[in-house]
Order: structure tokens, then C-alpha cells, then sequence
């Protein structure tokens, strides 16, 4: 485990090439502006990189084929690369609080995915219809007020509602667990 989290970090440098046992990297409460490659961590399980200012993932992710836990929260990241649809162990991305659009098509029926969490994002109505009605596979699939008013008023949603009090959602999809602080993996 690298854990170098709530050190005012603006970069992380370092040779991962001989990284082959790292399994968790954690970084949470920099203010770095992106993530180093990683190349050679191929065991690695978990990536903790909330509260920075982060604007795009690393595009070697493919290579992390034992990722289970992907937190990315309170960021500036854009976009979620397409290469996480194929990360078989991939459990959990919590991803709140970002500027994401757009995440991939087809995240939210990833198998394996256990919960994704998505509040505090300006996700388009076509990335929302997307994502809901999220399968049952899915555990937990967070969302806010306004996304789900967003996809609420689309009209090929089915419900063509202008307020954010649509029932029934689905048991899985949540609201407000960006707060849930502790809870996270």
C-alpha cells in the first residue's frame, strides 16, 4: 500500500515499473492535477484519489485487470475512460462531485459493478437514460435531486415530470450517498 493521502502533494513521482505487489494507492486530499501512470502496478486492487483537482484518469487503466475500487470523488475529471467496461473485478466507482457528462455506455450494467456513484455531476440526459432504470445487479446507483429531475422531464423516460419526486425509483438508486463518508470502501 502507498498511501500518501492528506500530504498537500501537487505531484507523485515515482517508478512503478517494479511496483508488481502494490495493491493499494492511496492519495485522497492532495491537490494533484493528475495521476501518475502506474505502469507496473498491475496487482493493483484499489485507487483512492478523492479531494483533488484531478481532471482526467490515466489511460494505462486497462492494465489494472484486479481493480475493485476505483474513488475518484470531489475532482474535476470530464469523462470516465471506456476502458472500464473492461475491468472484470471492478466493484465500485465512486465518482461524485466531478464534471462528468458522460460515463461510458453501459457502466451502470457493467457485471460485477457493484455501486456507482455518480452525484454532483452535469450528466446529459442521454448518459441519464442510460443509466436508469439501473439493473438489479447494480447494488447502488447514486444519484441526485437533479439528475433525477433531468431524466424525469426527458421525454423518452416515461414519465415526463417536471418534479424530482418520481416514484417508484428503483430500490437501488439512492440520493445523497456522497454523504456517506465512513461507509465507503
Amino acid at each position: 500500500t502507498l498511501n500518501a493521502a492528506g500530504n498537500r502533494l501537487s505531484e507523485v513521482h515515482g517508478d512503478y515499473s517494479q511496483a508488481d505487489k502494490l495493491k493499494a494507492f492511496r492519495v485522497n486530499g492532495n491537490f494533484l492535477a493528475e495521476l501518475p501512470p502506474l505502469e507496473g502496478a498491475e496487482a493493483l486492487e484499489e485507487i483512492h484519489a478523492m479531494g483533488n483537482s484531478i481532471v482526467a484518469l490515466p489511460s494505462g487503466l486497462h492494465h489494472f485487470a484486479r481493480l475493485r475500487w476505483l474513488l475518484i470523488a470531489d475532482n474535476c475529471i470530464e469523462a470516465l475512460p471506456a476502458a472500464l467496461l473492461g475491468l472484470l473485478a471492478l466493484e465500485s466507482i465512486v465518482a461524485y462531485n466531478n464534471r462528468l457528462t458522460d460515463v461510458p455506455l453501459g457502466l451502470g450494467r457493467k457485471p460485477g459493478l457493484q455501486t456507482l456513484l455518480l452525484e454532483r455531476n452535469p450528466l446529459s440526459p442521454n448518459c441519464l437514460m442510460d443509466l436508469l432504470p439501473p439493473p438489479s445487479s447494480l447494488g447502488t446507483l447514486g444519484l441526485d435531486s437533479q439528475q433525477i429531475a433531468t431524466w424525469a422531464a426527458t421525454p423518452s423516460s416515461g414519465c415526463q415530470r417536471e418534479d424530482a419526486d418520481i416514484e417508484p425509483l428503483p430500490p437501488n438508486v439512492v440520493s445523497g450517498s456522497c454523504d456517506l463518508g465512513g461507509d465507503l470502501p
